[in-house]
């Protein structure tokens, strides 16, 4: 015969009577539980199935739609955007033409009966040409070379046919250097700041 807990009357034993309103106790906590877990439940919105996800993607079924990319969870491959390369920084605007001083400074050399031959022949033409242009061009020296024909003057190997500004812009003052030495003004690309030098005393004055 089953026992009515909740209503049990009567004597018994204080364990007895104990053990009852604990196992009461928990009845009536389990039962609370189990109610709130309804109310979760009844709340909850009703799960669809394919087809009527089907339908409201797609009212009228023009649209057929992959069921299986509807289950897909996995997010789709992305295409990296390919990053544009730096473009190279613009060059330096070319300086100011200077031949005439170039014609100049070989003519004076010329006529002071100062050697051109040799390397450090024509090196005394580019030498006078970056010392007669340092007042109106401030940023105007030498070009440091360690490698090919050179000439060295005071422990430092310098370019002997080629003045540079600071900029890095380096000029091509001496054709032929030490043999013909052809004045000319050409242009050349940049190249590393670093190898600038100021310009030396020529062989004669300004």
């Amino acid at each position: 015969m089953p026992i009515d807990l909740p209503h049990l009357t009567g004597k018994v034993d204080y364990d007895v009577k104990r053990s009852i309103d604990l196992l009461r106790q928990a009845l009536e906590t389990e039962i609370q539980r189990r109610e709130e877990l309804l109310e979760v439940v009844s709340a909850s919105p009703t799960a669809l199935t394919l087809q009527e996800i089907h339908s409201a993607l797609s009212p009228t079924g023009e649209l057929p739609l992959d069921t299986a990319a509807l289950l897909n969870t996995i997010p789709p491959a992305t295409t990296p955007v390919p990053v544009p390369p730096v473009p190279p920084p613009p060059q330096p605007p070319p300086p100011d033409n200077h031949l005439d001083v170039v014609i100049q400074a070989k003519a004076d050399l010329v006529a002071a009966a100062i050697d051109l031959s040799g390397d450090c022949g024509g090196f005394e033409i580019t030498k006078l040409v970056a010392w007669r242009l340092k007042l109106s061009e401030p940023t105007i020296g030498l070009l440091f070379k360690d490698t090919g024909t050179r000439c060295s003057e005071g422990g430092i190997d310098y370019s002997i046919d080629r003045v540079m500004y600071q900029n890095g812009v380096i000029v091509d003052v001496v054709g032929s250097a030490g043999v013909a030495n052809v004045p000319q003004w050409n242009v050349e690309d940049a190249v590393d700041p670093i190898r600038w030098r100021e310009p030396i005393q020529p062989a004669i004055p300004e």
